[in-house]
This record gives structure tokens, C-alpha cells and sequence, in this order.
């Protein structure tokens, strides 16, 4: 049979390992599908896999430049705070943040085999990771002095700010998106004088040996311009990892045999379908410290949901000939899409029903995206 140029072809025909596999098809020592010997489908299988992850190189270039805007709206926040510079930075957050989610898939790809995609798990980690410790960072309800910010003894440098990444709990995150947004918004609304910077020292200050960059707002506005280059550090090197022909994380995906890599695409499609399925967001779960929201504190889950389905949308659009099964599919994706951008022209605020009704909906699009018996 004839393998069509399209992806989700081959994601619900040859992907499969259930039911009939060829018969000159071998199983390794991992239990994955070797290929088969027709030069033909191959050819055209090796063509879709690369497409695949092609296209996760060019989504993270394109939070590179996402992240680079942000960075240059930081430094006018800093450097002119007022409601309107502030306003316009958390928007540009929105915009980044947004952009970096529709690589969630690819996250996917890390969390179901950790082993051979350990360097995209750990990329996710320095880039996403929620959710956070606030008061690791700055002040934080009553705790005023508390926080990277208010710690006079911990010098703001590439090399302090990394090492107390997850210093002793994943929610020490001094790094990404999430740290960056703590810092935005703060606890609740975060004023824009948080980030105006003194001039002169009080009497008590000067006595206490206080210098002006070691005053709160200098302190925040230095690593809040750190953070934001670290980020674009970050992206650009899990930018070389996934796109150069040298680094170990490319060479781990060419290993693999071709139709395998079609099947772990189908396995991150649907784990990042129920994962987002089964959000707090979605779920309306109670808040606790190990379920947040993704985006605790900058808000607007909705746009948070829709950014990681249009990533989908995109890898899934790469080809447009399907099966029944796989249009059906595209179709059901297409619609919740549109009733999401709906939703979010409206502003409107979901109730726990009308929740429940997308997740159920992500659910049903996970499940069209298990293995089929052919």
C-alpha cells in the first residue's frame, strides 16, 4: 500500500503496533517497529518524521524571537516605569509564553521517553517549569525582605541565578517564562513603582552600608533583565540541540527507526492532549501546591490552552490528506479551535460545565489519536 506525504497517515497506519504488523518488520530489544523494506515508503515516512521535527526547530526560533521582543520591552519597562510600559511588557509575556507553549508536543515527546529525550525534559525545566515558590523570589504576602530580590548576600550573576534553579525543591525557580512573570506581576498586581529606582539613600540606609544597587527596585530590575537573557540563552541552545547535526538530542532522533519516530508523535500528540485535558484550568480543581494553574500568576489560562492546541494544529497540518479517521480528527481539533477563539473574543468567563465540556472534548481527541488494529 501506498504511503501518502501526510502525517496523520502515518501516524494512524504505520505508527501502530497493535494488530498486524508487517511481516518483514522486526521488533528491537525496546519493543519499536524496525522498518520495512520497501525503499518507497520509507523514503516517504523518513520525509514526514523530518518534516516533524523541522518544524519543532523552527518553533523554538521562533520563541527566540519572541523572547528578544520581550527582552527589549524589559528594558524600556526599566528604564521608563509607568502603567503603560508595564501593561504592554506583560502583553508581550503573553506573546512569548504563548509562543514557546505551542511546543508543548515536543515537551510530550521528553516526559513519555525520558531516557532517549532526557535533554528535552531538561530544557522544559529551565525554560517552564511551574509551578513556583513566589517568595523564592521576591516579596510575597507578609514576608516583605524575602526572595532573591530582598538577599543582600546573593550576588545577581548568570552563574549565582542558575545554581539556585531548583536549588533544593522543583518550585526554587529562579529561571523562564514563570520566574520572569513572577516578577511582572507580582502576587496579586504588582505596582510599576516596584521597578522606578531610587537616586540618593535615606540617613538609615547609608548607616546600615546600603549601596543604591542594592536597593529592592535595582536588585528586581538587574534580574529581571538577567532572567530574560538567560531565557534567550536557553531557547537558543535547546535550538542548537534540537537542529544540529552534531548534538546528541538530533542524533537521538535519527537513531530511531523511522516508523518509531512516527509513533512517538502519535504518543506526545495524545499525551499532550490529555495533559492539557486534565489541567487545573479545565478541571477546576482546588489549589494546592502541586496544582496550579500553568499560568499562576500572569492569568488568561484559556489563551494558555488554545496556544498549546494551535501547536498541535500546526504539526498536524503538515500534510493535509488523511484517513476518514485522521480527517475526523483534524475536523473535531478544528472545531474546538474555533469555539476557543470564540470564547476568548468574548472574554468570557467559563463555568465549571463549560470547562469540563473541552476537556472532555481534548479527551476525545487523545483517544482518536491511540494506536488503531490494522
Amino acid at each position: 500500500m501506498r504511503i501518502a506525504l501526510t502525517l496523520l497517515f502515518g501516524l494512524f497506519l504505520l505508527g501502530s503496533v497493535t494488530g498486524c504488523a508487517p511481516k518483514d518488520a522486526n521488533i528491537d530489544n525496546k519493543g519499536m517497529l524496525e522498518p520495512a523494506t520497501d525503499n518507497l515508503d520509507i523514503i516517504e515516512i523518513e520525509a514526514i518524521s523530518m518534516q516533524l521535527w523541522q518544524h519543532a526547530g523552527f518553533t523554538i526560533e521562533h520563541s527566540i524571537a519572541t523572547a528578544t521582543h520581550l527582552k527589549g520591552q524589559i528594558e524600556l519597562l526599566i528604564n521608563t516605569p509607568n502603567t503603560t510600559t508595564l501593561a504592554a511588557t506583560k502583553d508581550l509575556w503573553h506573546e512569548a509564553h504563548n509562543q514557546f507553549r505551542e511546543a508543548a508536543t515536543l515537551s510530550s515527546i521528553g516526559a513519555i521517553n525520558p531516557g532517549l529525550f532526557a535533554q528535552i525534559k531538561q530544557s522544559f525545566v529551565l525554560l517552564d517549569q511551574q509551578p513556583i515558590q513566589p517568595g523564592y523570589l521576591d516579596y510575597f504576602d507578609v514576608y516583605q525582605h524575602s526572595g532573591i530580590v530582598n538577599d543582600l548576600t546573593l550576588e545577581i550573576t548568570a552563574t549565582a541565578i542558575r545554581q539556585q534553579h531548583g536549588f533544593s525543591d522543583d518550585t526554587d525557580v529562579s529561571l523562564g517564562y514563570h520566574a520572569i512573570a513572577y516578577l511582572l506581576w507580582g502576587e496579586k498586581q504588582r505596582p510599576y513603582t516596584d521597578f522606578e529606582v531610587a537616586d540618593t539613600l535615606t540617613e538609615e540606609q547609608k548607616q546600615n552600608g546600603m549601596r543604591l544597587i542594592d536597593l529592592p527596585s535595582h536588585r528586581r530590575n538587574t534580574l529581571l533583565a538577567l532572567q530574560t537573557q538567560l531565557l534567550i540563552d536557553d531557547l537558543s541552545a535547546f535550538h542548537y540541540k534540537l537542529t544540529h547535526p552534531a548534538s546528541g538530542l538530533y542524533n537521538a532522533y535519527q537513531s530511531l527507526p523511522v516508523r518509531s519516530r512516527l509513533q512517538l508523535w502519535q504518543q506526545a500528540i495524545s499525551h499532550s492532549l490529555i495533559q492539557t485535558a486534565q489541567s487545573v484550568y479545565l478541571k477546576n480543581a482546588e489549589t494546592s501546591s502541586d496544582t496550579t494553574p500553568h499560568n499562576q500568576y500572569a492569568g488568561l489560562d484559556l489563551e494558555n490552552t488554545q496556544a498549546t492546541l494551535m501547536g498541535l494544529q500546526k504539526i498536524t497540518a503538515i500534510a493535509n490528506q488523511a484517513t476518514d479517521r485522521a480527517q475526523q480528527f483534524e475536523q473535531q481539533l478544528a472545531e474546538l479551535m474555533s469555539d476557543l477563539s470564540m470564547k476568548i473574543k468574548q472574554r468570557a468567563q467559563l463555568k465549571s460545565k463549560q470547562k469540563q465540556a473541552i476537556a472532555n472534548q481534548l479527551e476525545e481527541l487523545a483517544e482518536l489519536m491511540q494506536p488503531i488494529t490494522i
